[in-house]
């Protein structure tokens, strides 16, 4: 008798094969891997902008301001940055709110 098996169960052993095979999403190179990141950072955008600008408009009166970064490379991968910064914040010298999607350069799946 099989039992039902939650649904990201599936979504696991897609990712052990990725991990065993040393690919992910059927990309094999470095190269590759970063387009694939750089496409889920876009998909991503939206849900990142999303809670940003609630916090904005229902907690602060849209005193504040939310920013994105493109995909930036730096020594140690790609990342984009979603952030909510507002007046006070910043001028207690308090760090915003932030969103990192980040793709270290020494990431699983390597070749």
């Amino acid at each position: 008798m099989e039992t039902d098996r939650p649904e990201y169960t599936a979504e696991l052993l897609r990712h052990f094969a990725d991990l065993r095979d040393g690919t992910h999403g059927g990309a094999r190179s470095r190269h590759d891997k970063e387009r694939l990141f750089t496409a889920a950072v876009a998909l991503l955008d939206p849900y990142a902008r999303q809670p940003l600008e609630e916090i904005n408009t229902d907690l602060l009166l849209g005193t504040g301001e939310v920013t994105a970064t493109a995909i930036r490379r730096g020594g140690d991968g790609l990342d984009a940055i979603w952030a909510l910064s507002w007046p006070e914040q910043r001028g207690a010298a308090i760090n915003p709110i932030v969103l990192r999607a980040y793709y270290g350069a020494g990431f699983h799946h390597r070749i």
